[in-house]
């Protein structure tokens, strides 16, 4: 009976929506505190015309000190802009320290930042099929991951959240953080996937609710943590 249920309950899983339909929200803050700088590695893939990754834009570079989040996210919006990628750019008249870019058609994105700037990572229609903590490279210490989702109930038309967070160590690795998410998920009642060792990846529905929205955020401001997400 038990073997008949766990196989009723995969075919359910493999029948849902698999990812986000690849709209991306990257939402940047604070400045360079560093007085030496610091080292980001951002990129955003697009989605080709076969559904593979296509175009990549990428910024691993160095900073200097002082460098704001409008700065960043306005060369990444460049960068887009020269791969005829469909973004919005920040607002020229948004503060300095805050920043924010819409992309469309996104398969993965990663992102690291530290020594003052800090990012969410915000998925407006789903969830992704799969997750990767990127431990840290220039410093190492604590962190957390925060989780945000919104449900909806299509039967009752009602909206919901979904919240937990895991802490990081500082020598906890890519595995160990994809068991602290799935436990974590667990407690807050909703279902998970492991795909691969490291990775880890939310159930898009779970008891008559849709996953409809997703946000990650990850406390970099004692070791520069990356995160990988992949839409597809």
């Amino acid at each position: 009976m038990c073997s008949a249920i766990s196989r009723l309950v995969a075919l359910l899983l493999l029948a849902l929506p698999a990812s986000a339909e690849g709209t991306l929200q990257l939402m940047l803050s604070g400045r360079v505190e560093n007085a030496t700088g610091t080292s980001i590695d951002l990129e955003i893939a697009a989605r080709g015309q076969d559904g593979a990754d296509g175009p990549l834009v990428a910024l691993r570079m160095a900073l200097l000190p002082g460098t704001t989040a409008i700065d960043v996210a306005a060369l990444l919006a460049a960068r887009l802009g020269e791969w005829k990628i469909r973004h919005v750019a920040p607002a020229p008249a948004s503060e300095r320290g805050q920043a924010t870019l819409f992309v469309e058609g996104v398969s993965r994105v990663l992102v690291r930042v530290g020594d003052g700037l800090h990012a969410t990572i915000g998925l407006s229609e789903g969830a992704p099929v799969s997750l990767q903590l990127l431990e840290p490279l220039a410093k190492r210490g604590k962190g957390k991951l925060k989780f945000h989702g919104v449900t909806h109930d299509q039967r009752l038309r009602q909206r919901g959240v979904l919240d937990f967070s895991v802490d990081l160590e500082a020598d906890t690795a890519s595995i160990q953080a994809a068991e602290l998410l799935g436990n974590a998920c667990l407690r807050a009642r909703w279902l998970s996937e492991r795909p691969t060792h490291e990775t880890w990846k939310p159930s898009p529905s779970f008891e008559g609710l849709d996953l409809v929205g997703t946000s990650f955020t990850l406390d970099s401001s004692a070791a520069d943590w990356g995160l990988e997400l992949r839409l597809q």
